[in-house]
């Protein structure tokens, strides 16, 4: 995020200036200059915005399915110990924490 707002930060003082020296940059036919030089900004700005979004989806789909694992697994043993009885887990303790593994995701 940091990389992104770094990167946005030219293109606005290229605007400002842009837009307070259009008449000297219309004088001196450097139309094409600036923008060159803005396109050259817009495409760093773009590169890190595509990598910001990128590690977070990849963040994410990594924390979806280590949610789901960790439900599956909670919902498989609550089943499995209910049924044997091998722990007297009261039923509404069961489903606060699948609400809880729920919430994680």
């Amino acid at each position: 995020k940091r990389l992104e707002g770094l990167a946005r930060s030219p293109i606005y003082a290229m605007i400002g200036e842009a837009l307070s020296g259009v008449a000297t940059m219309r004088a001196n036919d450097s139309l094409g200059y600036f923008e060159t030089k803005f396109a050259g900004l817009h495409d760093a700005h773009g590169r890190a915005f595509f990598a910001f979004v990128a590690a977070s989806r990849w963040f994410a789909i990594r924390m979806d399915f280590i949610a789901f694992v960790f439900m599956s697994l909670t919902s498989l043993l609550a089943v499995l110990f209910q049924d044997q009885g091998w722990l007297n887990i009261p039923p509404a303790v069961l489903g606060m924490c699948l609400t809880l593994l729920l919430q994680m995701s």
